[in-house]
């Protein structure tokens, strides 16, 4: 499986536009896709012990996330893969795809996800068969005097458009941190 991840060793190719995968720009998508399951995962990274996130049957593009323990504290990646035979057009809001960041509250305390590569105010681009994209995100939560985060669920949701020639779809993908 090809993988988009940027490394720091290696110069990047750029990414592939729709326009250049022959495929149409701007589509008018099916909006409100809703997940079809939910997979939550034990971990053990820092204050967290459970990820969960959302997937999608009605896509050929598998969605995923995990996190790991990092020197300056947790760190979540996301995934989105094309299992598929075709190319896939993916654009993403305010941030690196597939997953931006973004805040969540839980009582006093506010999370936060933030992108580790600098934002972009969109991502469009490309995913042919095989590919996979990935973001990596910091976790960090403030928590005024307390230096330990409140037990609860800290929800994200990252709005996405994908489509094909055939298809277009616009969702929340939901990914959830559980302390």
């Amino acid at each position: 499986m090809r993988d988009r991840t940027l490394q720091a060793d290696r110069e990047p190719s750029p990414p592939l536009s729709p326009a250049d995968a022959g495929l149409p720009t701007a589509p008018t998508p099916d909006s409100g896709l809703e997940p079809t399951e939910s997979v939550t995962q034990r971990v053990d990274a820092g204050p967290l012990s459970a990820l969960r996130y959302q997937e999608f049957s009605a896509l050929t593009l598998t969605h995923a996330a995990t996190v790991s323990a990092g020197d300056a504290g947790p760190r979540l990646i996301a995934t989105l893969a094309n299992e598929s035979g075709e190319s896939w057009a993916y654009r993403v809001p305010k941030g690196p795809a597939p997953f931006a960041g973004g805040r969540a509250t839980v009582d006093d305390t506010e999370v936060r996800l933030t992108p580790e590569t600098e934002p972009s105010p969109l991502t469009d681009g490309v995913l042919r068969p095989g590919e996979t994209l990935r973001s990596t995100l910091s976790v960090s939560a403030l928590t005024g005097a307390d230096p330990d985060w409140p037990e609860g669920e800290y929800r994200f949701r990252q709005p996405i458009t994908v489509w094909t020639d055939e298809a277009a779809f616009s969702y929340n993908w939901g990914v959830t941190l559980i302390r």
